[in-house]
């Protein structure tokens, strides 16, 4: 496989190990748009403020941004000036689940997982029987088996970062 060609945003290097392309061979821009409203008619103005400078290294993990000369990004309020953080938020709420909203969601899986381990095993000891045979045994395992994986899914999603660690999380 090729990892260095040339394409329309200039060379493009490809990482062996990670199959994407290196970030030092990228062309990213950074446009300023702002709307002016005359009347009844609203026209868009788009500007450059910043871009990359592709490095002539195509093994560079380093990204150059270039400012144009004579812009600046202007933010909502009509300045220049960058705006203050967002103040912190007190008493947020999480939306955890509560206990007996999970436990009976973890009891709704378990049958959804349990009735379909005895429909998969009544499918396999029915399945020479006439009625069982035209409705294709594989194609009835196949419904248990994503049945098992609809009630697998609820006992993931169960999971959240009031009764786990957010790598377990993460895992789950």
């Amino acid at each position: 496989l090729k990892q260095d060609f040339m394409g329309s945003s200039g060379l493009i290097s490809m990482d062996p190990e990670t199959h994407s392309r290196r970030p030092g061979t990228a062309f990213f821009v950074v446009y300023n748009a702002q709307g002016n409203t005359d009347g009844n008619v609203t026209t868009f103005t788009r500007d450059i403020v910043s871009h990359t400078n592709p490095a002539s290294n195509s093994n560079s993990t380093d990204i150059v941004w270039v400012d144009v000369p004579g812009k600046s990004y202007i933010y909502s309020d009509n300045t220049t000036k960058f705006p203050y953080p967002l103040p912190e938020i007190e008493d947020f709420n999480m939306n955890y689940i509560n206990t007996s909203v999970r436990v009976a969601f973890l009891f709704f899986a378990a049958v959804i997982i349990g009735l379909s381990a005895l429909f998969s095993a009544w499918t396999f000891y029915n399945r020479k029987k006439k009625v069982i045979k035209c409705s294709q045994p594989t194609f009835l395992w196949m419904i248990c088996a994503g049945t098992t994986l609809m009630g697998a899914s609820v006992v993931t999603l169960s999971i959240d970062d009031s009764i786990a660690s957010v790598h377990k999380c993460t895992v789950a």
